[in-house]
């Protein structure tokens, strides 16, 4: 969500539901929920940095220190909220990051481990601090660039409106002026396009990545001829259409260069001289702002070396605990291969569960077997995905996504639901399986499984989290980021991310 957005819907009194469902409404709608693969700088996170005594609600004066992080606002410093505030405000989450970055790898392990954190919840946090790091990154240039737009602006006023300057040179000079910002314009809509060509390159490779680990798993068995045939073919149209976001990235990095060597050329600075020569007093003013500039220059240098250094220790952490989970001993076989097993006895299943969570009711026990009856998973799988997401408590929030409730619904998932996250949070558990199975329902469909279709652990993870890989055995492999990032869900540490993978860890929390 842009800066723009947060602003128009911060304001006091608002809740922490009521913020996050509008940040919904005002993000565009997607069609899937956050994956595990996703991270960004979530309004959950931005709600939590100005809550200052954690009651959920953003008070007159927890909005009048957002207001007053940038103390050059109007006359009294707190009368308007600005583009700066909201810099100061990602700014101040960046250095509450600080509390595992600056530490070696061992150390920021170990003391996540002795406050009681799971290895692999430390490392999504970590994975999630990344990302907003990178993010943090793009806010600060694109903050320093408006800036020094905002300086030259004052350098253009002091030149266009001196009466002592020659006016041939005043012509060339706004003349230059226009035919740069021209440019630059150009420049910054083919910067658009090489951030959309990178993101499909990306997650193009992404499914060649996997794709190809299926065909390699494949082997010479004759019985899957047929299917390695049919997944070659899609290979094959992967890599055409990969080659043609890289010619169109490469185009554009190509024009975007030409662009840039043109603005170069036209040597602005060349006329500014010759125009501060004939004026001393124009000359002091117009070096006081370029002086501006430069210190804004290396301002904003330093702080994305900052972000930069900071990220670069973050993910040393995240390797080491990668390397750490995958010490672990590989847990039991996978377990649901037998899909004519699966159970719908509510007695059954209320024994199982009843001392893991023993407020769930008789009612929820019965309508959680018919839910999984129609879905067409294990009663047991149903719990055990709840359980790995939530603990079965329906009024769970994650306080870094905002995600809430039985299957941790994002706030736009719940809106394209019908519903939203305050109203799942104020429901018992047994309400809230009509939207999990509404939920799984859609994804199900979506993914191209029939109604009647059966499915396994490893299948209703791959819904919940990456609906689109529903139908892939491998989600993720060496080689490509999303590996990187959620190595630790390799159970088998064979290089891959497999929904067997992830049935696994469903499985741990059926024991």
């Amino acid at each position: 969500m842009d800066i723009e957005s947060l602003k128009n819907i911060l304001r006091a009194g608002i809740s922490k539901e009521e913020f996050l469902d509008s940040c919904a409404n005002t993000k565009n709608d997607r069609k899937e929920p956050a994956s595990i693969y996703d991270g960004s700088i979530t309004p959950a996170a931005i709600f939590d940095e100005l809550d200052i005594n954690k009651d959920n609600k953003i008070d007159e004066n927890e909005f009048n220190n957002l207001k007053n992080i940038n103390k050059t606002d109007g006359e009294n410093g707190s009368n308007i909220l600005s583009e700066d505030d909201m810099n100061g405000l990602y700014n101040n989450i960046s250095k509450k990051m600080e509390e595992y970055s600056n530490e070696f790898p061992e150390k920021a392990y170990q003391k996540a481990m002795d406050e009681g954190m799971d290895a692999n919840t430390f490392l999504s946090s970590i994975t999630f601090q990344i990302t907003t790091l990178e993010g943090l990154i793009k806010l600060r240039q694109d903050s320093s660039d408006r800036i020094i737009k905002q300086i030259q602006g004052r350098i253009d006023d002091l030149v266009l409106k001196n009466n002592n300057t020659n006016q041939k040179l005043k012509e060339k000079y706004l003349e230059s002026r226009e035919k740069i910002e021209k440019l630059e314009k150009k420049s910054k809509t083919l910067e658009i396009q090489v951030q959309e060509d990178s993101e499909n390159i990306e997650n193009i490779t992404h499914n060649i990545i996997c794709l190809e680990s299926e065909i390699k798993a494949s082997g010479e068995d004759e019985t899957n001829r047929d299917e390695v045939k049919s997944k070659n073919k899609e290979l094959k149209k992967l890599n055409k259409t990969l080659n043609r976001f890289n010619s169109s990235y490469n185009n554009t990095i190509e024009t975007q260069f030409e662009i840039n060597s043109e603005i170069q050329s036209i040597n602005l600075d060349k006329i500014l001289d010759k125009i501060k020569s004939n004026d001393n007093s124009l000359k002091s003013k117009i070096e006081l702002l370029e002086q501006n500039i430069e210190t804004e220059e290396n301002s904003a240098k330093q702080d994305i070396e900052n972000y930069q250094s900071q990220i670069n220790n973050l993910t040393a952490i995240q390797e080491y605990t990668v390397q750490k989970i995958q010490s672990e001993p590989v847990m039991s076989e996978y377990f649901d291969s037998d899909m004519e097993t699966f159970s719908y006895d509510s007695k059954t299943l209320k024994e199982k569960w009843q001392k893991k969570a023993p407020w769930l009711s008789d009612g929820f026990y019965n309508k959680a077997t018919e839910v999984s009856k129609r879905l067409g998973c294990d009663a047991n799988v149903l719990l055990g995905l709840m359980m790995s997401e939530s603990g079965l408590k329906s009024a769970a929030v994650n306080k870094s996504s905002g995600a809430t409730g039985l299957i941790q619904f994002m706030p736009s998932t719940a809106k394209s639901l019908g519903t939203s996250t305050a109203a799942l949070k104020q429901m018992s558990a047994e309400q809230q399986l009509t939207y999990v199975e509404k939920y799984l329902s859609n994804c199900k469909k979506s993914a191209g499984f029939k109604s009647g279709d059966k499915l396994n652990a490893g299948t209703m993870y791959t819904l919940v989290f990456l609906p689109a890989f529903a139908k892939r055995e491998i989600l993720a492999a060496k080689g490509d980021k999303y590996y990187n990032a959620n190595a630790g869900l390799d159970v088998n540490r064979d290089g891959k991310i497999s929904k067997e993978d992830l049935a696994q860890r469903v499985y741990k929390y059926m024991k």
